[in-house]
């Protein structure tokens, strides 16, 4: 019996170097990301990847109860009761992003502290030729003693976010001037509970005339959850139930300050569905469209989505199931090539408490985590 532990920059050359000592029969027994160095914000650190290993497969330490991975099969191991999944998760996305924009040649020519950062977002889910720009800019506003200075380079990529960036904040009204906010997206990403939260904030929190309006027909149960959160919240609830009657339920609450629209969950690769909802949303009232995502979505399938979604406008973008997600440069790149502004992030279940404005602040840390 033989136990290693291994330590290399990615994945992929772990698994390498595995194969290298152990054999192609290695187990993978844990992995884990560990940084080396690194300043106050842990920017200018080195990640890199340690994989503990064993060359006999009958191997079974106690504190693990799943048998371990084979080396062969580790990229489709399924380890739902691992206590190390959720770090064999991330490490899985990141060994994808890496494989995907081919790392070790694009950053070579980067000062080591810039190839760390690279590898850090690039780690968390930003695209990597969005990375290589990013980080290409920070080399080239930054003197290299302001380099080596992990405050200037976060400062730098602060900038640079702000800038690739668009947010909105909090929903607000202007005095004397109806809001009216329909809620779209594929079904399964939290709207109904979304809508409950805004609607209690405007109503509860900044004392402001709230209307809602569901057009969910599909779903009885998203009618009765929204009538319940709309009574305790002490604001009117209406069902339209079909296209044409939107504009009178929007005029029924013209004494609002701000009306919110649940629509129901739309299949975005179905043109009928997204046609009616379309049809739905073409009233004579101005209508503002949030196209609410989840964070735990894959990177292809959320362009897929907004993609598909754009036929009827996007105003914002809401992205919610943050607290389900380990990695968020989806967020960010959406954010970027979209060019559309953030509205909100939702973190859980709670209402009114689990949601926030989205801020350029909130999304620079989450992939710098």
């Amino acid at each position: 019996m033989q136990v290693k532990k291994f330590e290399a920059v990615n994945m992929a050359e772990a698994i390498e170097a595995v194969k290298r000592r152990l054999g192609s029969d290695a187990i993978i027994l844990s992995t884990r990301k560990v940084k080396k160095g690194g300043g106050v914000f842990g920017i200018l650190g080195r990640q890199i990847v340690e994989v503990t290993a064993a060359a006999d497969p009958d191997y079974s330490p106690d504190n693990l109860k799943n048998t371990p991975t084979k080396i062969d099969n580790y990229k489709d191991a399924d380890l739902p009761l691992n206590p190390l999944h959720k770090d064999i998760e991330e490490l899985k996305v990141m060994v994808r992003a890496i494989s995907r924009n081919n790392l070790p040649h694009t950053i070579s020519h980067f000062p080591d502290c810039l190839a760390s950062l690279y590898r850090q977002i690039v780690g968390n889910g930003v695209e990597g030729n969005l990375a290589l720009k990013i980080i290409g800019e920070i080399r080239e506003s930054l003197s290299e003693g302001e380099i080596k200075k992990d405050e200037r380079v976060k400062d730098s990529l602060s900038e640079i976010l702000n800038r690739l960036v668009r947010v909105s904040g909090a929903t607000g009204v202007k005095k004397g001037r109806q809001r009216v906010i329909a809620f779209v997206g594929p079904t399964g990403v939290g709207k109904t509970t979304t809508i409950a939260k805004i609607a209690a904030k405007q109503a509860l929190e900044e004392k402001r005339k709230v209307g809602l309006i569901t057009m969910d027909t599909y779903r009885i149960a998203a009618i009765e959850q929204l009538k319940t959160y709309a009574k305790i919240i002490g604001i009117p609830v209406e069902v339209v139930l079909h296209g044409n009657k939107i504009k009178r339920a929007i005029e029924a609450h013209r004494d609002k300050d701000i009306i919110l629209i649940d629509t129901a969950g739309k299949n975005h690769k179905n043109r009928p569905q997204m046609s009616e909802l379309n049809t739905f949303l073409n009233a004579p009232a101005p209508i503002e469209t949030h196209l609410v995502l989840s964070a735990t979505t894959k990177e292809e399938d959320i362009s897929d989505i907004y993609n598909k979604f754009k036929v009827i406008h996007i105003d914002r973008l809401l992205f919610t199931k943050l607290d389900e997600s380990s990695t968020f440069g989806s967020i960010f790149n959406q954010a970027v090539y979209s060019k559309v502004p953030l509205s909100y992030f939702t973190t859980g279940q709670k209402v009114p408490e689990d949601i926030e404005p989205a801020t350029r602040e909130r999304l620079l840390n989450m992939i710098l985590n």
